[in-house]
């Protein structure tokens, strides 16, 4: 595996030749090796990718001494992610080589999952219905579908609350939640959400959220959207006692002063 670079400027064509040729270069040399034969049934993946976007060199080589057939791969460090994890790879690579870690290392864990798939295809590969069942019950299990009333279905974490919905459809429906009902009955905010329930935020324009939505809360972006309210609800209150504190420190200092006749 070559690990090469991609330089400050190179276009993803010149990086994708420059590799193919370094490969190729590496290939001459292998072949000039000695004591060694062979090298001759070359097999160019580079030139003529597989449908899955697998690239590579393949050659076999024979040793004087150990006249057994070596079959050596030659690629680059990004064709060998993808032919590890597939095309995904390709563009967690790109984000990695252009600066962008976060967004690499958020794509890598999908990578991540997506390997743990084909674990799962591989283990029980004798049975595609009961692949299918592991992955509806280890990875749809942990999320909850809920409708709205126009169709809209809510993609929510299993433990979601009727809160978390308000606040899921739109901040402002969070803040003048009055109610949420659920299947056409009212309920309170921390109700748990299940598979097919069908949702209804009531709200008003002089609701305001209650401190102790806080404890029915599930989704930190929940909290942190309540949490906040508070803290601003907090300071306006204090700025208003400094104020009365002000006028009426004022007062009484206008109060005591001697009448001018």
């Amino acid at each position: 595996v070559l690990d090469i670079d991609q330089l400050d400027g190179e276009s993803d064509d010149d990086y994708a030749s420059r590799g193919a040729k370094l490969c190729n270069h590496a290939l001459a040399l292998a072949r000039k090796l000695p004591k060694w034969s062979g090298g001759e049934g070359l097999k160019n993946y580079i030139a003529f990718p597989k449908p899955n976007g697998y690239q590579s060199l393949h050659v076999t080589f024979i040793h004087d001494d150990a006249p057994v057939p070596l079959e050596i791969q030659i690629r680059t460090r990004q064709m060998h992610e993808v032919a590890e994890y597939g095309m995904a790879a390709h563009w967690i690579y790109k984000s990695g080589q252009r600066g962008k870690p976060q967004k690499a290392k958020k794509q890598s864990r999908r990578v991540a999952w997506l390997e743990s798939l084909a674990d799962k295809d591989w283990e029980l590969r004798a049975d595609p219905q009961a692949f299918v069942q592991e992955v509806l019950r280890d990875e749809l299990g942990k999320r909850c579908f809920v409708f709205l009333r126009d169709g809209t279905i809510l993609n929510l974490s299993r433990g979601c609350t009727a809160l978390d919905a308000a606040f899921k459809i739109h901040s402002e429906v969070g803040m003048h939640m009055l109610y949420p009902e659920i299947n056409d009955k009212q309920v309170p905010p921390f109700y748990e959400l299940q598979n097919g329930d069908r949702v209804n935020i009531v709200t008003a324009e002089d609701a305001v959220p209650q401190r102790e939505w806080l404890a029915c809360a599930f989704l930190r972006s929940t909290r942190n959207r309540l949490s906040a309210h508070f803290r601003k609800q907090s300071k306006e209150k204090d700025r208003a006692v400094d104020l009365a504190a002000a006028l009426a420190t004022a007062a009484t200092a206008a109060a005591a002063l001697p009448l001018v006749h």
